[in-house]
């Protein structure tokens, strides 16, 4: 992807966060490239979205969301997903190694 590519795609979530969280501001363009090049796409919308139905929730509560709240929750749901596809992905790739059991607190290797 190139630049001009990543900062096409930086200010399509930026409007997508203006749509969703009007009363909040959205983070500076660094802050979405950072994104993109951490995440991929679909993990940086959910993270968006996630943060918008939260500030939705809390909006008429004491409670309520600032700013920064949203980024944080946001990035944390980008994260959570990410290791979530790390763990999936390694699990996917067990089925290449030897089945491994823990028996009496001692890690023990069988065949399949």
């Amino acid at each position: 992807m190139t630049l001009a590519d990543q900062l096409k795609l930086a200010d399509r979530f930026i409007e997508l966060w203006e749509a969703l969280m009007p009363e909040l501001a959205a983070p500076k363009r660094s802050v979405f490239l950072m994104w993109l090049g951490t995440y991929p796409e679909k993990t940086i919308a959910r993270g968006i979205n996630r943060a918008a139905a939260k500030s939705y929730k809390l909006h008429g509560t004491s409670n309520r969301m600032s700013a920064d709240d949203a980024v944080r929750y946001a990035a944390s749901v980008m994260r959570r997903e990410a290791t979530t596809v790390d763990a999936d992905l390694r699990l996917d790739n067990s089925e290449d190694r030897p089945n491994s059991e823990t028996f009496n607190g001692r890690r023990r290797t069988t065949a399949r």
